[in-house]
């Protein structure tokens, strides 16, 4: 009876397990062509830019290489500077918000646009409802 139990108990964690497992989903953002890191960050669905998230630029190859980290200002506001043409992973987060991975193609020509980045924490939605869109610097 006691292994009965026991087998019965390791069955549903295990099942628990899995179903948790399975339900986290993969943030996937589309690749942003820019031609300076600059941006802003703010929460899904409101106006609230976010003071202290972190950015943090990475190699896109083998190893992952991260290159530089810096956080939004009281505004919500961000910049990297210096960094050479080519491509590069955008790691965006703060706590209580799902973390997006942003690839980006670095080229010194192109557009005057500008990443708004928005983190969420909204259970059941892809990326949190997170989301990032390229902007005119006009707007």
């Amino acid at each position: 009876m006691k292994i009965l139990i026991g087998l019965i108990f390791v069955g549903i964690t295990v099942t628990i397990l899995c179903n948790n497992a399975s339900a986290q989903e993969m943030c996937v953002i589309p690749e942003q062509k820019v031609s300076s890191i600059k941006g802003i960050v703010a929460f899904v669905g409101a106006e609230n830019r976010i003071k202290g998230a972190k950015i943090n630029l990475k190699a896109k190859n083998e190893s992952d290489k991260s290159i530089t980290e810096v956080e939004t200002d009281q505004d919500g506001l961000f910049e990297i500077k210096g960094a050479r043409k080519g491509k590069y992973n955008l790691v965006v987060s703060y706590p209580n918000a799902v973390t997006l991975y942003v690839p980006i193609s670095l080229s010194k020509s192109g557009n005057d646009k500008y990443l708004h980045i928005t983190l969420g924490a909204i259970i059941g939605e892809t990326c949190g409802g997170g989301d990032v869109e390229l902007v005119d610097e006009s707007k």
